[in-house]
């Protein structure tokens, strides 16, 4: 699993590991689970990790992969 794989989803707690992409959504299993489902993009913003930016002690921003 790569840190692009792990997507934070609008609505719903926790990570998620992307099992499958679809042109309607995400088949998505949850960090913790065994159990996959599907989550639509008309109903979900999927933001992956590698996307997510974070402030520092000083004014910079810097990815979270970074840190």
């Amino acid at each position: 699993m790569e840190f692009k794989d792990i997507v934070a989803i609008s609505g719903k707690g926790g990570l998620f590991e992307v099992v499958a992409k679809r042109s309607d959504g995400m088949i998505v299993r949850g960090l913790d689970e065994e159990k996959s489902g599907f989550v639509s993009s008309r109903l979900h913003v999927f933001t992956p990790l590698d996307a997510i930016t974070i402030y520092t002690t000083g004014n910079d921003t810097t990815e979270l992969r970074k840190v």
